[in-house]
């Protein structure tokens, strides 16, 4: 992890006021799919905090994050230019482990499908199983990357706009699959918990909680757990999920 500085190559609105940031950095340390980055976002409005985004994609020296621009910050975030140099600790958190595992369905609801990607994008041989929700149509923004890239990629829609109406998690097939990586709202990976129950196929969870400082010292984002309270951003965000409480 550090704290460095980033140049902004583009941050293009894509659709639904959600982003795509792409940033240089020199001497970028090695990342892990499911780690994070925390950004600054400007000292206009009492910004003062970084924001917590998620590592949608990376190369050598250059790191894509995805975001929606819904509160002060992050609607700070998105009017940043190209060229713009902005402060960055990268990366934080740990990541998905993908070990020896050959066969993954990954499932993401909502903003929680950004992340996701990283781990294809890291580990393009294994064979990929994704599992994908959103209120509605108009939240997918990367789709087209799953679908060239898994074997199969099930979608739902709470309205049925696009794919199966109903909640993703009720389209899980575990059969075949040597893990599952999951991503996205509380509700859904509650429902997750609830359906792995008996079942031997290992599954981790990636959380979504509000950070203040990125690397433990605040305690903001502390969660729950079978062995008392951790924090996501750093003994997180990634989970195994009967280590969680949902």
């Amino acid at each position: 992890m550090i704290n460095t500085k980033a140049e902004i190559i583009s941050n293009t609105l894509l659709k639904n006021n959600i982003y795509e940031l792409r940033l240089e950095i020199k001497n970028m340390p090695a990342v892990n799919c499911g780690q994070f980055a925390m950004v600054d976002c400007g000292s206009e409005d009492g910004i003062t905090l970084k924001r917590p985004i998620s590592i949608h994609s990376f190369e050598k020296n250059t790191v894509t994050l995805l975001y929606q621009a819904v509160g002060k910050g992050t609607k700070a975030l998105s009017k940043f230019p190209k060229s713009k140099k902005i402060d960055i600790i990268i990366p934080c958190g740990n990541g998905f482990d993908v070990k020896n595992y050959k066969k993954i369905a990954l499932m993401g609801g909502g903003l929680g499908v950004f992340p996701l990607y990283s781990v294809i994008k890291q580990h393009p041989r294994l064979e990929y199983y994704a599992y994908l929700g959103c209120k509605d149509k108009n939240g997918f923004v990367c789709l087209d990357k799953f679908q060239s890239s898994c074997k199969r990629v099930v979608i739902a829609t709470d309205d049925g706009s696009l794919g199966s109406k109903g909640v993703i998690t009720d389209k899980l097939n575990f059969a075949g699959v040597d893990a599952v990586f999951a991503c996205g709202p509380k509700p859904m990976l509650k429902a997750l918990k609830d359906k792995v129950k008996g079942i031997q196929t290992p599954v981790y969870v990636s959380l979504e909680e509000r950070m203040g400082c990125g690397f433990g010292a605040c305690l903001t984002c502390a969660c729950q757990t079978m062995d008392g309270n951790k924090r996501v951003c750093v003994d997180g965000p990634v989970f195994d999920i009967n280590e969680v409480v949902l």
